[in-house]
């Protein structure tokens, strides 16, 4: 954070996390997105972040099936 970046990527940062820390963590991005208008691109399968004062928040369900 220390450049200012435009857009900050986090490929699930929570995931060993427990639901409390991992709310503490949700909570930390949605400040970083507005206090330093930096976009934050977070892939995550859990659902808890759906609380947050978000802008924008897109859903994504993507389920590949290989047999082999």
């Amino acid at each position: 954070m220390i450049t200012e970046p435009a857009l900050l990527l986090a490929d699930e940062p929570t995931g060993n996390l427990d639901t409390v820390t991992a709310g503490e963590v949700f909570e930390l991005f949605r400040k970083v997105n507005q206090e330093r208008d930096c976009a934050v691109l977070l892939v995550t399968m859990i659902h808890a972040c759906q609380h947050l004062a978000i802008a924008r928040l897109i859903w994504l369900m993507v389920v590949l099936i290989v047999i082999v």
